[in-house]
Parts: C-alpha cells; sequence; structure tokens
C-alpha cells in the first residue's frame, strides 16, 4: 500500500501491531499530551524516561494520569539519552523520541559509537515530508536538519535514507530530483556536477531503487506545466518524490518556506538509523508531534 496522506499513515498504525516509544526527558507538557494521545488513539505506548519527581509535577500541571506509564528514573539529560537509546537496541522500546533536552546530548548517544543506534556508513539525516492534498501525495525534501554541505558521497547517502523512507511507506521506485539551480551541467556550480553523477550512477545501476534525475530545477522537478514549457523530458519531471537538496541552506529554507507560507500539512522524519526517532522542535504543536510518531511507528522494522 502507498500512503498518500498523513490520515493513511494514522489508519495503518491504529490497525497494526502496538509499539513502544522510548521518550527522552519527558517532564514537559506538549511531550506528556502527545505520549497520552499516542496512546489513546492507538498508535504508541510509552517509557518515560525523566526525573520521576519532575514527570510528576509537568504531569500534574498538563492534568495527566501517568498510570500505566513506565517510567525510568535518570534525573540527567545526557545519561537519559543513553538509556532511551539502550531500551531501544535491546528490544524494550521501537521507537527512540526527543523529549525536552539539549539536541546536543540526544545526538551525542544517537551517534556513539557502538551504542549508538547510527547505521554504519550511513548519515543521520532529516526528511520532510509535505502532504500535497490537491494531489493526494506527498513530497520529500532532504536534508533539511543535518548535514551542512554534503560531497558527492554524503548526497548518496542523504539518497538512499530518503529512498528507504519512501519503499516502507509503499512507494517502490521513487523519483528522485537532484535540485540545483538550473538543470544545465555547469563545471562552475559543483552541485550540478553533483547531480550528473548521481543520475549516471542510477542509470548504471549502482543507485537502485528509484529513478533519479539531476540537475534539476525546483520548478521543474515539482511542476508538469514548468517541465512541459522547459521541454524537460526525464520522467522525474513534474512528478518528484524526493528533492534531494545541495545544501542544508536550501533544504532548510525552501522546508521553512513550505511551513509558513503554504497551507500544506509536514512531518519531519530522521533517517540513516537502525530504529525510527522522533525529533521534533519544542516548538512544535502536539499535533505535529503526534504526527512524526504516527510516521516513526510506520518505519518501525
Amino acid at each position: 500500500m502507498r500512503f498518500n496522506s498523513i490520515e493513511d499513515v494514522y489508519d495503518a498504525v491504529r490497525g497494526a501491531q502496538r509499539r513502544r516509544l522510548a521518550v527522552v526527558k519527558a517532564a514537559d507538557k506538549t511531550v506528556l499530551e502527545t505520549v497520552a494521545a499516542s496512546r489513546e488513539l492507538g498508535l504508541a505506548d510509552a517509557v518515560l524516561i525523566d526525573n520521576q519527581a519532575q514527570l510528576a509535577r509537568a504531569a500534574e500541571e498538563a492534568g495527566i494520569s501517568l498510570e500505566g506509564f513506565r517510567i525510568v528514573h535518570v534525573p540527567d539529560s545526557a545519561e537519559a539519552a543513553r538509556t532511551g537509546v539502550a531500551l531501544v537496541k535491546n528490544g524494550e522500546a521501537d521507537v527512540l523520541m526527543k523529549g525536552f533536552l539539549e539536541t546536543r546530548d540526544f545526538m551525542h548517544a544517537v551517534v556513539a559509537t557502538g551504542t549508538g543506534l547510527k547505521l554504519e556508513n550511513r548519515m543521520i539525516t532529516s526528511i520532510l515530508a509535505v502532504e500535497l492534498k490537491e494531489q493526494k501525495r506527498f513530497l520529500f525534501l532532504t536534508d533539511i536538519g543535518f548535514v551542512p554541505a554534503p560531497d558527492l558521497e554524503g548526497k548518496r547517502q542523504i539518497l538512499f535514507n530518503a529512498v528507504d523512507v519512501l519503499h516502507a511507506l509503499g512507494c517502490p521506485e521513487p523519483k528522485v530530483a537532484v535540485i540545483c539551480a538550473t538543470e544545465t551541467v555547469n563545471p562552475k556550480m559543483p552541485a550540478t556536477l553533483d547531480a550528473q553523477a548521481l543520475q549516471a550512477q542510477n542509470e548504471a545501476g549502482e543507485i537502485t531503487g528509484c529513478r533519479v534525475a539531476g540537475p534539476i530545477s525546483f520548478d521543474i522537478a515539482t511542476s508538469e506545466r514548468a517541465a512541459r514549457h522547459k521541454k524537460y523530458a526525464n520522467p522525474v519531471g513534474g512528478h518528484a518524490d524526493i528533492l534531494l537538496m545541495p545544501n542544508l541552506e536550501t533544504g532548510n529554507v525552501a522546508a521553512k518556506t513550505f511551513d509558513l507560507f503554504t497551507e500544506h500539512d509536514s512531518v519531519s522524519i530522521v533517517a540513516g538509523a537502525s530504529a525510527p526517532i522522533v525529533f521534533t522542535s519544542r516548538g512544535n504543536s502536539m499535533r505535529e508531534k503526534l504526527n512524526a510518531v504516527a510516521f516513526a511507528v510506520q518505519l518501525v522494522k
């Protein structure tokens, strides 16, 4: 089944095996509201990792009962992150979720050699899934959060992560647009050389499970009208599933543009780890966090 909307994902998760979240530093109103709603909606149960007294106070302030939740008392943020990772690695939880703690402490535990969750020979990358309601499908942008200036090998890893996610979401051969300012190769624009190389590797069978086109501009990748007008023949034109961005600045600006200036719903996904990770901002709403939980549960292998 190919998932074409956020509600499709909710429906699939509610009807599947109940999963468990390991929530690192859960003593936060929105975090607790999210895990309580996740349980109520049938998305996932949760293990709450934090100072037990602080958890009790936060739950009381939020009007949430902690009855039925497993609580692991770990006051220190860095140790809480390591505990959450360990619970996932040993099978006591299926999904790692970032609560109210610094990104540095959380990610240090995720990428730690030997004890972390990062896959060998993969980067941890961030993907934004944007629901295009009028087209009844998703558009995925990557990387938008972790890799500042990927070289060609870095872009390969970002691509592999995104393709893996789309396969898990029912898209067997996603169309990948390697985004540049132009669809013409220009030696003075290194991103176009990387894009050309990725398309060539795909055509040679070195990159499989997807269709890659590049260099390709944002408008041609996403608009059938623009692709026709510019006589762009590659079938990725106007139908891209994945937009592989040239660098973090471009990806971040594009993601925030969708968020601030359009009505599209979106979900952040972390890829490149051995288990799904819910990595949302402290400023994200409960609904945004719930969406991320639903996607992460669907991505459990």
